[in-house]
């Protein structure tokens, strides 16, 4: 089917087949990017592709493919004004109670687009093991887009400051929901 759809684009397309190609876009963080695998990042591997010091402007591109992911630092530090994460089905596990996350899951700081996201959150906490922080996006800042999005909670959520989608919004969020298990703030002064 994809040797005969009609695609032209002006721009070079970088294609991402595996975790290393995930990796290389830190090389040419304002090119077109987009993925033709499901990728899964193990605990072992670093989860953080562009890190602090740098800012993404490229566009990401999943095609629908699932990135599935141990929830540690952001995949993504800063989404630049023009960059674009899209078309994603986005995957955070862990098989053992964990005792403390802080864990801004996809991006710490969205001042881009990202759009077409499907989220699973399947975490194994308990209430007094619960994440400082767990959020999609930790800031999505005045003028940064999030759109169309589903969040599936398989698992009881627990966090004391804040969880779910974004910990802190002024931009625009939009056509999203979130639906399944329990995501709960809990108030321990014993935590």
């Amino acid at each position: 089917i994809l040797g005969e759809a009609n695609f032209h684009t002006n721009e070079k397309v970088i294609t991402i087949t595996d975790l290393w190609d995930l990796y290389g876009i830190k090389q040419f963080p304002d090119a077109h990017y987009v993925v033709v695998n499901d990728i899964e990042m193990p605990k072992s591997s670093m989860s953080q592709i562009i890190h602090s010091s740098m800012v993404w402007q490229g566009t990401l591109d999943f095609q629908g493919h699932t990135l599935t992911k141990y929830p540690s630092s952001a995949l993504i530090y800063t989404v630049g004004s023009n960059g674009v994460i899209e078309n994603l089905k986005l995957k955070f596990w862990d098989d053992v109670a964990i005792s403390e996350c802080r864990a801004d899951l996809l991006v710490y700081t969205n001042n881009g687009t990202i759009r077409n996201l499907q989220v699973i959150y399947n975490l194994k906490q308990t209430q007094t093991a619960s994440g400082t922080w767990q959020s999609l996006i930790r800031v999505n800042n005045t003028g940064a887009v999030l759109e169309n999005f589903s969040v599936k909670i398989e698992s009881p959520l627990y966090f004391r400051f804040y969880g779910g989608v974004v910990g802190e919004n002024r931009g625009i969020i939009r056509n999203g929901y979130v639906y399944g298990d329990e995501a709960l703030r809990m108030f321990d002064r014993n935590m």
